[in-house]
């Protein structure tokens, strides 16, 4: 049963990474993503991965427990896109479908797709993009 989501340092020792990232405590050292751990090429959005506990605040990633189903869908942006209206109602179009989409550093865009929905909406974002 999951719990409140906190958000973490997760250090992934492979990728000589640690990034913060908001996760879902699931017992037994198990932790579901539920926001994309930026520059982390070991795990993303929605999988359970198994670490240890390294502190309250820190935990060390060992594997991929179970792979989420979504496709990654990610965009390096200039600020005027990014910022412009017509990005926004894109934006706010994914959130009433119940997408997850996460922005970061300002221009980082990544969107987390089911198989269904991934070429309409990659499409929509290369419409705009271009």
């Amino acid at each position: 049963m999951e719990t409140d989501v906190k958000n973490l340092s997760i250090v992934f020792p492979d990728e000589g990474l640690t990034t913060g990232c908001d996760v879902s405590d699931l017992g037994n050292g198990l932790y579901r993503l539920v926001e994309h751990p930026i520059m982390a090429e070991s795990a993303m959005y929605g999988d359970t991965i198994l670490a240890e506990l390294e502190s309250q605040e820190q935990i060390r990633f060992k594997k991929v427990a179970e792979k989420s189903s979504y496709k990654m869908l990610d965009y390096v942006l200039p600020k005027e896109l990014i910022e412009s209206q017509e990005f926004l109602e894109l934006k706010n179009n994914l959130t009433k479908r119940n997408i997850f989409w996460q922005q970061d550093f300002g221009g980082c865009f990544m969107c987390f797709l089911t198989q269904d929905e991934e070429s309409e909406i990659r499409n929509e974002i290369e419409r705009k993009i271009t």
